[in-house]
């Protein structure tokens, strides 16, 4: 019975997904994504767990992001941002957070980025 799958089904018939197929489709609409933020000079803030491809994304845009702040975190961009109680921005900011429910304390106008799907080596 083998034999018959081998020899009259060829596996170009059924092609094997990578198993990083829908990470690898998810980072590439998120890059898109941010590009055309950050070519329109708009913040980004782009969430999701760990080895979700946020740094390896401001990698990729490396040479975009020259004007931009890059934080890692919230927290890290409120600590940063701060002169005699008052917060305060003067370019655009680019930050990285794990967890979604911090974001909702940026009053800043920015563009959100969802990343949800981890790579697996």
């Amino acid at each position: 019975m083998e034999d018959y799958f081998n020899e009259y089904l060829p596996s170009a018939l059924f092609p094997m997904k990578d198993k990083n197929y829908e990470y690898n489709r998810q980072f590439n609409e998120c890059l898109e994504k941010a590009t055309h933020a950050v070519n329109n000079k708009k913040n980004v803030i782009v969430c999701g767990p760990g080895r979700s491809g946020k740094t390896y994304m401001s990698g990729q845009l490396k040479d975009l992001l020259n004007d931009y702040d890059i934080y890692y975190g919230i927290q890290d961009y409120h600590y940063r941002n701060k002169s005699n109680g008052r917060h305060y921005n003067t370019k655009n900011f680019w930050i990285e957070e794990t967890n979604e429910d911090l974001v909702s304390n940026v009053i800043e106008e920015y563009e959100y980025i969802p990343t949800t799907l981890q790579y697996n080596p």
